[in-house]
């Protein structure tokens, strides 16, 4: 199947392929609309996330590498790298990757911030993690409340041996 020339149609004629359930019209016109709209870095990260549905990592990989290559400094591009960087190791380059992303930019996503923030954790980089962590909790206050961010920063904090907490109180008694 030829990929339509507006990519919206060929999105939308993939999800329709997809919900009906006729996958391998959908896996064709996937690869058509990937190389038909080649400079399109939109319809490459959108073709991404369907062949990601599809557990096509492969392809998934080369469509969110070709969305990198036309325009790396784009905010989903910014992304797609840091959360690469990230499942690396790569946490410093993984923050400035994320420079333009923190709030309040429109693309701002508190998840990449986490997953940064558990990354420097995970490497014994505790002032890195809690730096992340009082970022984000002043940022989308309610992860404050949650009860494995609050884990994760105690653990952060203990390994620094501090006694004062970047935490909210909770209820009566924190």
């Amino acid at each position: 199947a030829a990929a339509p020339d507006d990519p919206d149609k060929a999105m939308e004629l993939l999800g329709t392929l997809t919900v009906f359930n006729r996958r391998d019209e959908a896996i064709e016109l996937a690869a058509s609309a990937h190389a038909t709209h080649f400079n399109d870095k939109d319809i490459q990260i959108a073709l991404s996330g369907w062949y990601e549905a599809e557990r096509m990592q492969p392809e998934a990989n080369k469509c969110f590498n070709r969305a990198v290559e036309i325009d790396p400094n784009y905010p989903p591009c910014r992304r797609i790298q840091a959360f690469d960087l990230i499942a690396a190791g790569q946490q410093d380059r993984a923050r400035e990757a994320l420079v333009p992303l923190r709030h309040p930019s429109e693309y701002y996503a508190p998840e990449m911030f986490l997953m940064l923030a558990n990354g420097f954790a995970s490497q014994g980089q505790h002032e890195a993690a809690l730096e992340e962590f009082a970022e984000l909790i002043q940022q989308t206050p309610e992860l404050g409340k949650d009860n494995d961010i609050r884990k994760q920063v105690k653990t952060s904090e203990k390994a620094l041996g501090r006694t004062q907490t970047i935490l909210p109180k909770k209820g009566w008694f924190g």
